[in-house]
């Protein structure tokens, strides 16, 4: 279940808020409020509360700062998101330095639904955590957490993925395909299908491939159906680090002309897990500029029948990893401390520029504690990038090397250490934002507690006392 988050902001700005508090933090559960003052009101009566707060303003403004302000000082709200529709670059400064974590510059925008949101909240012998809407005269209003609920249990199985319509549908391992349902994906990407990740970088020699990878693994362990595919087309090698010797052609999906794309993107499919599969690269590399339509395409079919959609990109970016990057619901900025934080600064720009809001991009440092790798190069890249959400994963060693030379990183995935449990971290936090049904355990708390120092104190000695 995501963050409650209080927002403050007409009517008809509701539905454009929801949307970007949702790609943020997609069990997001939001209450409204039509005035400032009341906003205020209600914020100061639980501070040191973990929510998150969002203001719509016409125009940035001194009365913009004050409430940042304000609402910084209480200290109620561990992120402050401001939605302006007139930005001045010196007042965007000072409502930083007064505590907001983002300034985006708003969209117009119209409610799909009116909601009675100025009811109180109330809960029933029913409650499940939802937060409800009502009005003044009792009868139940919108549920809060409906918003972008997530459903309540697992998705039954983790094998492969099916494919096609009602007649004439197959699937990837053989499966029947499952009955539709509204409750089978998160509402969070209802429309859209199953999220979408992709790792960027800016140059080559971080680990992105393998981050992909062991990301993609992880999903797929804890039962989800996970589709990896390596937008690096001309000399990908995703499915090598998985073990797999010969690669399907993805230059396949060209050749659809008579309609049967689904079963071009079966052929090109390649199960390499109990519950994982991957598409990619081309056998002939100067096909890479023909395919950012038919990767388009394939990554719609994808979000239909994956519960999670996982990209690896490119150091040069095609038509194809630009479609893919602008269309993610996450984008994942990895760095490591002998590349510097340069050229993920380019990437994330360029990002940007695509259309994708920093709200939806991560900092993820690899490699955390190899040489050139400690926590000053990590620091300077995550201040560098600049964002709000960060991660890091811990050195894998020489182990990682060689288990890649030798396509073996499934098996070394299977370990039980301080690397592992770091990706897992990720992982699991990931899939929550994004409204994933997983159950990932006490992950952070286990990384946590490995990366503790492990030295002797001597708590029960005297000054003086030997050991």
């Amino acid at each position: 279940m995501g963050r409650v988050w209080l927002a403050c902001c007409p009517l008809d700005q509701y539905a454009y808020m929801r949307a970007e508090l949702c790609a943020r933090d997609a069990g997001a559960r939001l209450l409204r409020f039509g005035e400032m003052d009341e906003f205020e009101e209600f914020a100061s009566s639980m501070p040191q509360a973990n929510v998150g707060a969002a203001l719509y303003v016409r125009a940035l403004d001194a009365e913009a700062e004050r409430a940042v302000g304000e609402l910084a000082r209480l200290g109620c709200a561990s992120e402050i998101i401001v939605f302006a529709r007139e930005l001045d670059p010196g007042i965007v400064a000072r409502v930083f330095y007064a505590g907001a974590t983002e300034v985006i510059a708003a969209k117009d925008g119209e409610s799909e639904t009116r909601l009675n949101c100025e009811a109180r909240s109330e809960r029933g012998p029913d409650a499940t955590g939802d937060v409800r809407l009502g009005g003044d005269d009792g009868r139940q209003g919108a549920s809060i957490a409906g918003v972008c609920d997530t459903p309540s249990e697992p998705l039954a199985g983790h094998g492969g993925m099916t494919l096609g319509g009602e007649a004439g549908s197959s699937s990837i391992d053989g499966r029947p395909a499952p009955p539709p349902s509204d409750g089978v994906r998160p509402s969070a990407h209802r429309g859209r299908g199953a999220p979408l990740v992709t790792f960027i970088s800016g140059r080559g020699g971080v680990g992105k491939t393998t981050l992909a990878v062991e990301f993609a693994l992880c999903a797929a362990k804890w039962g989800l159906r996970a589709a990896l595919v390596d937008l690096d087309l001309m000399f990908g090698n995703a499915a090598a680090l998985l073990g797999v010797n010969e690669c399907a052609d993805l230059g396949e999906l060209l050749g659809d002309r008579d309609g049967s794309f689904d079963r071009a993107v079966e052929r090109t499919a390649m199960r390499v897990a109990p519950g994982l599969t991957v598409w990619g690269p081309l056998a002939l590399p100067e096909q890479a500029e023909l395919m950012a339509a038919p990767v388009e395409r394939l990554l719609d079919v994808l979000r239909a029948v994956a519960d999670v959609v996982f990209i690896d990109t490119s150091a040069f970016w095609g038509d194809a990893v630009g479609m893919a990057v602008a269309s993610s619901d996450r984008c994942l900025i990895v760095g490591s401390g002998s590349q510097g934080v340069a050229p993920a600064v380019r990437a994330m720009e360029l990002a940007v520029r695509l259309g994708v809001p920093k709200t939806r991009m991560t900092s993820l440092f690899n490699r955390l504690g190899a040489p050139g790798c400690g926590e000053e190069h990590a620091m300077r890249f995550e201040m560098g990038t600049a964002l709000q959400s960060r991660m890091r994963v811990v050195d894998a060693g020489s182990d990682m090397a060689a288990a890649a030379d030798f396509g073996r990183v499934t098996e070394l995935f299977g370990a039980n250490g301080p690397h592992v449990r770091s990706v897992e971290a990720c992982v699991g936090r990931l899939l929550r934002e994004m409204g994933c049904p997983v159950d990932t355990g006490d992950q952070e708390a286990s990384v946590a507690l490995e990366e503790r120092p492990r030295i002797r104190l001597p708590w029960g000695r005297r000054v003086g006392e030997r050991p």
